[in-house]
């Protein structure tokens, strides 16, 4: 059998070399399987495509490497080793280390007939006002519209070779994995991990790519925003009846012109989650490329 490493890469130069020596030793532990890494760089400004261009010299037939043109952010980085990579199954997991490569072989293990997916759940998370945010926010999106996406659940997964081809044959763009994937209908089996801190380095993400990553599977995946809507204007509707027959008669003129102002509030606030929904619409029908691949070398074993 044979596994491909999907890793999308950002200035992670220090990186690399742990990393591959890590998948190395994880193979000895692999009876039956052959590991085979593909890196995806997303645009780096160091030295990471030389780091693993000299990887590439000492292992040619286990390691490959994408390079995009520019930054199309790690997604789009994600979805090219997806739709480029060969073999049984594809383990995707991110160049830091804070996905332990160790866990490889307890993947394996928990991918038994008729289970497609394994979802790694990070376990005991540190706590932090951008993780009780999350936290909410997932369970909230998760009771109003049903599950859409894994609590904990990291970009660290494993995905058979059915998965992948689905992956492959779905025309949409800007494909949001970690959101799509519990839509499908596979079989998921959820395996927690502990995080691992950065091994070297400095997170690459910013707040707005943790904002639009964080927003994504609402305005791709669900209706949850159009339910919130009417919810919001029905409350506010029977509100504003109730508010004006206990207190219309007192302060009449004030009373209007507070209305007025809050509701345009609300109206404008509506017309932009509208706008939000119909410019994901129109992106689906520019069919404009996700990314542009500078340069592709495939483990040897796959030309």
């Amino acid at each position: 059998m044979v596994l491909t490493v999907v890793v999308p890469v950002h200035n992670e130069e220090p990186n690399i070399a742990e990393l591959v020596a890590r998948i190395v030793a994880v193979q000895q532990k692999l009876e039956d399987s052959r590991i085979v890494v593909l890196f995806v760089d997303d645009g780096s400004t160091d030295g990471t495509v030389k780091m693993i261009n000299e990887l590439i010299l000492k292992r040619p037939d286990q390691i490959g490497l994408i390079k995009f043109d520019r930054n199309y952010g790690h997604q789009s980085a994600l979805l090219a080793g997806i739709m480029n990579a060969s073999g049984d199954v594809v383990i995707t997991m991110d160049g830091d280390l804070q996905h332990p490569p160790e866990c490889i072989p307890a993947m394996m293990n928990a991918m038994q007939p008729g289970v497609d997916v394994v979802q790694m759940v990070r376990q005991g998370v540190p706590t932090s006002f951008v993780s009780i945010i999350s936290k909410l926010y997932h369970r909230l999106l998760n009771i109003i519209e049903g599950r859409v996406v894994i609590y904990d659940g990291a970009d660290f997964r494993l995905m058979s070779a059915n998965v992948i081809q689905v992956l492959r044959a779905i025309p949409e763009r800007g494909k949001f994995i970690r959101g799509l994937l519990p839509t499908l209908g596979f079989s998921i089996v959820e395996l927690e991990f502990r995080q691992a801190p950065r091994f070297k380095g400095t997170a690459s993400y910013n707040l707005r790519q943790l904002f639009h990553l964080g927003t994504a599977p609402v305005f791709k995946y669900s209706t949850v925003l159009v339910k919130l809507m009417a919810c919001v204007g029905i409350l506010f509707s029977a509100g504003s009846a109730c508010f004006g027959i206990f207190f219309g008669l007192q302060q009449p003129s004030y009373i209007l012109i507070a209305s007025v102002l809050f509701l345009f509030g609300i109206n404008f606030l509506f017309l932009a989650v509208i706008g939000k929904l119909i410019m994901e619409a129109i992106s689906q029908l520019h069919q404009h490329p996700e990314y542009t691949i500078e340069s592709i070398r495939l483990p040897s074993h796959s030309n």
